[in-house]
């Protein structure tokens, strides 16, 4: 009897849950150590489902919970990998943060003027920092 193996399909690396990929980088294909290979627990949330998270914050948190297709694998992450993630993942969170530093400067200096263009960037900032860190810092996507 066979048992099932990861095989590729196009662009997209198709595995059953909880497989053991070999020890390499999931991203560059560069040999990992085996302090950088773990156990990846992925929730498949389909695109759409994404984009109806971005416009209502209930759905944000209740998603995660409700969704019962899970992807359970281990596979490495080089460092270099690990720290193009983590970088973009900062930089989105910078982004969601900067208006609150705008709006704490125009406090500071008493101007009316920066205290209203920290509440009328503070939405776009925050909603486009979110969908980064949602869509685009993932290290993998299920």
């Amino acid at each position: 009897m066979n048992s099932p193996r990861a095989t590729v399909e196009g662009k997209w690396l198709v595995m059953p849950t909880k497989t053991a990929l070999p020890e390499r980088c999931i991203r560059t294909n560069a040999p990992v150590s085996p302090e950088e290979y773990r156990r990846w627990d992925l929730p498949h949330i389909p695109r759409w489902l994404v984009f109806l998270m971005l416009v209502s914050p209930l759905l944000l948190i209740a998603v995660p919970f409700v969704v019962q297709r899970r992807c359970v694998f281990k596979a490495g992450l080089s460092n270099q990998a690990r720290r193009d993630f983590f970088l973009r993942k900062s930089a989105a969170c910078l982004l969601m943060l900067a208006p609150l530093a705008l709006c704490l400067y125009a406090v500071v200096v008493n101007s009316e003027e920066w205290v209203l263009m920290a509440i009328l960037l503070s939405l776009p900032c925050f909603w486009i920092g979110f969908a980064i860190l949602i869509l685009w810092t993932s290290s993998l996507r299920v």
